[in-house]
């Protein structure tokens, strides 16, 4: 029954004269099954003319990027049979299950995750490239968000209303997630040039 889906689901969709994701000239998945015997499918897929990492622009990435995928919780008050799936099986559990605790934490999957206005592509640090004390400041602000969040958890608040509601954040977190943005966009503006 999941095989016959998953094949009708990549072909009526994926696959159609839609293109839902651009047009698919290659793909490869693998389905698992969890310890009940659920199962569930990860796939690659290769679009045409898609943007290559380590190759082009990190902008042309990220318009590429947001053109197919969005993520937001549905407005309540538009439809509430949406917003009440969504929030019931859309998200990792608050609740945390003993395979978030597995490796001796809170959650190993390391959720609730930092909100953001925008897509951002995270990289790896560069040990020849980043200092003892940038890691320092990377764990500092990390930490500070996280305890902003969890206080949020609940509320389903985004970036700009956390800050607004939580006034006991720090003035440097917000400079330094600032500073972030800013630099993030300056070098990809450059990057461009």
């Amino acid at each position: 029954m999941f095989d016959h889906r998953f094949h009708m689901f990549l072909k009526d969709v994926i696959m159609s004269e839609a293109q839902p994701i651009g047009k698919i000239i290659d793909y490869f998945y693998r389905v698992e099954f969890q310890q009940r015997g659920s199962p569930h499918t990860h796939c690659l897929f290769w679009v045409e003319n898609a943007p290559k990492f380590g190759e082009d622009d990190i902008d042309d990435i990220i318009t590429f990027i947001d053109k197919y995928i969005t993520c937001e919780i549905p407005d309540e008050k538009e439809d509430k049979e949406l917003h009440d799936i969504v929030m019931a099986v859309h998200q990792h559990s608050k609740k945390h299950s003993k395979s978030c605790k597995k490796k001796g934490t809170v959650c190993r999957f390391n959720f609730p995750r930092p909100p953001s206005t925008r897509t951002f592509i995270s990289e790896p640090s560069d040990p020849d490239k980043d200092s003892k004390d940038d890691e320092e400041l990377a764990k500092e602000i990390l930490s500070d968000l996280w305890e902003v969040i969890k206080k949020h958890e609940d509320e389903n608040l985004d970036v700009s209303e956390i800050f607004q509601e939580d006034r006991t954040c720090s003035r440097k977190l917000r400079n330094i997630l600032s500073f972030y943005h800013q630099s993030q966009y300056s070098s990809s503006q450059t990057s461009a040039k």
